[in-house]
């Protein structure tokens, strides 16, 4: 290879060829930008992901576990490493298609970059590292990585550039300082405040056709995989090796007295699926109707997982809102026989609008209280006084859905099973941990976040302070709900707790479903939950 000049361009939480500003720029500035190498890379940071599974035989790694700051959990659970792999390398084949390409590698941010401009500084007749790219974050752990790649690129005399994350559905994200300080602790307010804005997002970028970006460099000159780990070619082989340090543990469910339980890996991350999951919800109807199906327990995949691929940036909102768009004004053919179609907006594409418009508002609030969104004190007036007694026990009832109340526990095994958790479920559940069981709430929501497929911990960190009455808006938290009375609301006939609970399926009566304590003993000797830890164990009400 002779000489030239290469830009990386690091990725993040913006897996996805179209409406992405980088691959964008490039494309249309073909030959002009003054790079002859494109090199995108996919970093596994230690301090989110682990990476002891990608260790060589023999070797250990030299990063401490990825493991959550209060709880010690997982950071990244077996569903969320799924989902991120699969959204990885379907990137990654879409970059090929294009004749370009995309290197993994674990490590730092700072590590894997300097191992990769010092590969191609031992190679003084081949190109050299010239710039480095990169969409701008918010959250904190992206905030540090910017900062360490820019004192790097400086010292190294490396061209630096963030560029605007185009995740986001308002148009306004470069708020002033004063701004952020401004902004209402209540989402109505912010809903009222940034008026027509969401009505008339900008228009979705074109994805690059191929061989309009600067050249892949070519594969034998690549930068190898830092010492000690050793990068899988292949998903299959790559999953196996992230997920088997991650996997719960067979005696982890036996101690709970769940014996044969295994989660099902079934989270398909990526840009094409994205995009195709919203298809099929504007052709099925549930994007029409979203505005009544959101809350519904048994609509499993309302959301089609779209809060997950948003996370990760395989889809953008603006391109959600496009779609809705087609939709609307009735443009696209393939929606023709789809609920709403050429009736304009309507209150289910409104609602789900409304949806990405306050994923923007907790945004923008997480970067304005800062590290107050990971204390236990929450970002309110007054933080949560925990029960500290006996919380093991009702840690692992709860991580397994064994507390004995139906619907909590239905919610979690849901969660343990698949990865997927719903609005209305992650309410439930705050609500009873950190309000009815009297539990330090950051216990909670550290698994929820290690299993969730949603990457996005300024949201599910937001969401359970608004649930247990800490958070900048504490009205959420303003009734502690008795789980097995909210049961009846929301599961009326049960079916979503015989769905998930299979060994409770057998108890037809409703109060006996949601409370199992509250069963006959003779019953229970019958079905055989006279020893199970819901009967035995169940948990108590320690609140306020």
């Amino acid at each position: 290879m002779s000489g030239g000049r290469i830009l990386v361009y690091l990725l993040r939480r913006d897996l996805r060829t179209a409406d992405n500003p980088i691959l964008h720029s490039l494309s249309r500035t073909s030959g002009k930008h003054g790079y002859t190498h494109l090199l995108p890379v996919y970093v596994l940071p230690p301090d989110q992901i682990e990476l002891s599974g990608l260790v060589k035989d023999g070797e250990t790694s030299p990063y401490p576990c990825s493991l959550a700051e209060v709880s010690r959990y997982w950071k990244c659970g077996i569903h969320r490493v799924l989902f991120l792999a699969e959204s990885i390398w379907d990137l990654k084949s879409k970059l090929e298609a294009l004749r370009s390409g995309l290197i993994i590698r674990a490590g730092s941010f700072q590590d894997v970059l300097e191992s990769i401009v010092e590969h191609y500084a031992n190679h003084k007749e081949g190109p050299q590292v010239a710039a480095v790219w990169m969409a701008k974050g918010f959250l904190l752990e992206e905030v540090s990585e910017q900062q360490a790649i820019a004192s790097f690129c400086k010292e190294a005399r490396i061209r630096f550039s963030l560029f605007r994350d185009h995740r986001w559905f308002i148009n306004d994200t470069e708020l002033s300082a004063r701004s952020i300080i401004e902004l209402p602790n209540k989402f109505s307010k912010f809903h009222t405040r940034i008026g027509p804005v969401e009505d008339q997002p900008r228009r979705v970028l074109p994805p690059p056709l191929p061989f309009s970006l600067p050249s892949f460099p070519d594969i034998a000159s690549l930068p190898a995989q830092q010492h000690p780990f050793e990068m899988s070619d292949t998903l299959f082989k790559f999953v196996g090796k992230m997920i088997k340090q991650v996997k719960p543990s067979t005696a982890f469910f036996e101690g709970a007295g769940l014996r044969g339980f295994a989660p099902a890996l079934t989270p398909s991350g990526g840009e094409t699926l994205a995009r195709e999951r919203l298809r099929i919800a504007i052709k099925n109807g549930l994007v029409s109707q979203y505005d009544t199906a959101v809350d519904d327990l048994q609509v499993e995949d309302i959301g089609f997982h779209m809060t997950a691929y948003l996370s990760l940036g395989c889809i953008s909102a603006r391109q959600v809102h496009e779609e809705l768009v087609r939709l609307e004004q009735g443009t696209e053919p393939e929606y023709a026989e789809a609920l709403g179609f050429g009736e304009g907006e309507n209150p289910g594409t409104r609602a789900l609008r409304t949806e990405m418009l306050h994923i923007d508002f907790i945004r923008l609030s997480n970067r304005k209280h800062g590290r107050s969104v990971y204390s236990i004190e929450g970002c309110g007036r007054s933080g949560q006084v925990p029960c500290p007694l006996g919380i093991e026990s009702i840690l692992v009832q709860f991580q397994v859905g064994a507390t004995g109340f139906g619907l909590i526990d239905a919610i979690m095994r849901q969660l343990l099973s698949t990865g997927y958790i719903s609005s209305r479920s992650q309410m439930l559940v705050a609500n009873f941990l950190g309000k009815f069981a009297g539990v330090d709430w950051r216990f909670g929501v550290e698994w929820v976040a290690s299993l969730s497929i949603e990457h996005d911990t300024s949201l599910h960190w937001h969401r359970w302070q608004h649930h247990i009455g800490i958070g900048p808006d504490s009205s959420g938290g303003e009734v502690t709900l008795s789980p097995a009375h909210a049961a009846l609301e929301f599961d009326p006939d049960g079916s979503f707790v015989r769905k998930w609970m299979p060994e409770l399926r057998r108890l037809t009566a409703l109060p006996n479903l949601f409370n199992v304590a509250t069963t006959s003993p003779e019953l229970l000797q019958l079905l055989g939950l006279a020893t199970s830890v819901m009967v035995t164990r169940p948990t108590a009400f320690t609140g306020s």
